[in-house]
């Protein structure tokens, strides 16, 4: 990969010569700036794993959720971010629940790997919860030296072929009932640095979201939700999605993420406990040009869910 050096061409080698020249540039934007961040990941089917945002919602299940989602994003660009996430959590003692979760992405000369646990408490007020969460979390990050190679030294890629390790703390909120919810997470609270005697530093980014659902009939309900991300002193972003549940087996949807893209979403409910998804993302940015799209497919499944039948339909899990 060559990444150029000429700031008058950088601009137009970043579409003209694909997404590998694109993704030098990006590294040579996070290395040199005085303050850094990390990119979040973004999830389009992230609605339907709650837990996946706020560490409050640990446990809510009634059973050991586990959830899978598998995610390749701008397909058609070399180097493209591809994402695997896994997360599980169970109630474990009264109040008490515990979870965890892993995720592998590659963006690149990129490679990163993030372990979290998490704990919630669970508080019952009137016909819902308010629930707690505390997590910690440990992010590795590598730049591939075999990936990237320059014309000349250029300052700003001291940290190629090294390993960035960062140990971060989270908080979330919670409150959720039969219909709707709303919740607050707080990520990166401790400002840690990802490479020592650096100031490659994760800001804190603050999460809010909601939704609620609306039974137009016996067989057909509404569910509109809301996701902002407020990073401190960094990018905004966030989206908001519209699905349709029918006859409680199949959810069809879409909505539109804030200056990236819109997308559409099919979810299978098999059962109470196991459900089956896929979406489809439609850049709406300049790099639509360059791609073909991005998937994401979504797995989940509750083990160990109690049998008793719920007078309502279980919303959220």
């Amino acid at each position: 990969m060559k990444l150029s050096v000429n700031r008058y061409t950088r601009l137009r080698d970043l579409f003209l010569h694909g997404w590998i020249q694109m993704c030098a540039c990006l590294v040579m934007l996070f290395m040199t700036s005085v303050v850094h961040s990390q990119q979040d990941w973004i999830y389009t089917q992230g609605h339907f794993d709650i837990f996946g945002s706020n560490d409050a919602f640990a446990g809510h299940s009634g059973g050991v959720n586990a959830t899978l989602r598998l995610r390749e994003q701008w397909v058609g660009f070399e180097g493209r971010p591809s994402t695997q996430f896994l997360s599980v959590h169970s109630p474990v003692f009264k109040k008490i629940s515990l979870g965890g979760k892993f995720m592998y992405d590659r963006l690149g000369a990129q490679q990163r790997l993030f372990i979290k646990v998490a704990a919630s408490y669970n508080l019952a007020i009137g016909d819902g919860s308010l629930r707690f969460g505390l997590g910690a979390s440990w992010l590795n990050q590598r730049i591939r030296v075999d990936r990237i190679t320059t014309q000349q030294e250029e300052a700003g890629l001291d940290y190629v072929g090294t390993n960035g390790n960062a140990l971060s703390f989270s908080g979330g909120l919670f409150f959720i009932n039969d219909t709707w919810y709303v919740g607050v997470q707080g990520d990166n609270l401790n400002t840690p640095t990802l490479y020592n005697d650096s100031e490659y530093n994760l800001r804190p980014v603050f999460t809010v979201m909601g939704g609620v659902v609306f039974e137009i009939s016996e067989n057909l309900a509404i569910k509109p939700s809301v996701v902002w991300r407020e990073a401190v002193n960094g990018v905004s972003d966030g989206d908001l999605g519209l699905a349709l549940l029918i006859k409680n087996k199949i959810w069809v949807g879409g909505g539109y993420r804030y200056n990236s893209a819109a997308y559409g979403l099919l979810q299978f409910r098999f059962s109470e406990s196991f459900q089956a998804g896929y979406s489809y993302d439609f850049s709406t940015s300049l790099i639509a040009t360059y791609e073909s799209g991005s998937h994401e497919l979504f797995l989940s499944y509750i083990f160990g869910k109690s049998t008793v039948k719920n007078k309502s339909i279980r919303y959220f899990r």
